[in-house]
């Protein structure tokens, strides 16, 4: 017969984990770690997100729907847009395509075209989310600037075709009164 001081010593020894066991808060954290492709995974934040991982963030292709409505689908590395992709921004419940190309570090980045809600578009080279190197600018009123970005502004030489026609050279030192529309086509989210 087994003495009531011995059936308390083996009950200790059970609930005291052995060194080849883990908490079970730890089993549970590992099992939520992703790798690899899965399905819908809904966010802390409100977000969803469908694709790939890679040691527990997003990385490879996958699409993110952001809790405001907006969109974007395309490469990821380190849980940032990072590579090829496009971004639709959510007006009033309908997706509008925003920007299509590179990315870097969740910013626009390399070439790409990005659309504004006037009707104007962008077709060029970006760098941290900004206009920067060469890139064409077609303005609402259907006026065009062709040339040199640096930082979000135009720099440098180019050229203004107006809507009426006219043609003007914009050097490093000109007044750069063509286009005056840029001034309405700030950096934009995304």
């Amino acid at each position: 017969a087994m003495s009531s001081q011995n059936q308390f010593s083996n009950s200790d020894a059970r609930s005291k984990p052995d060194k080849g066991t883990q908490q079970l808060w730890k089993t549970w954290d590992n099992l939520a770690k992703k790798s690899g492709e899965h399905a819908t995974v809904f966010e802390n934040n409100g977000d969803r997100y469908r694709g790939q991982y890679v040691a527990n963030m997003r990385s490879g292709q996958g699409t993110l729907n952001y809790k405001n409505g907006d969109k974007y689908e395309g490469e990821f590395l380190n849980n940032k847009p990072d590579g090829y992709g496009t971004y639709w921004v959510n007006e009033n419940g309908k997706l509008r395509l925003q920007y299509r190309g590179g990315f870097g570090e969740g910013k626009r980045s390399g070439k790409g075209v990005f659309a504004y809600p006037d009707g104007g578009k962008y077709d060029g080279e970006w760098y941290a989310g900004k206009r920067h190197g060469q890139g064409r600018m077609i303005y609402a009123d259907k006026s065009v600037y062709e040339g040199a970005w640096l930082n979000g502004k135009r720099h440098g030489s180019g050229t203004c075709f107006m809507a009426n026609g006219d043609v003007h050279q914009v050097g490093q030192n000109s007044s750069n009164r063509c286009c005056q529309s840029a001034r309405r086509h700030p950096p934009s989210r995304a």
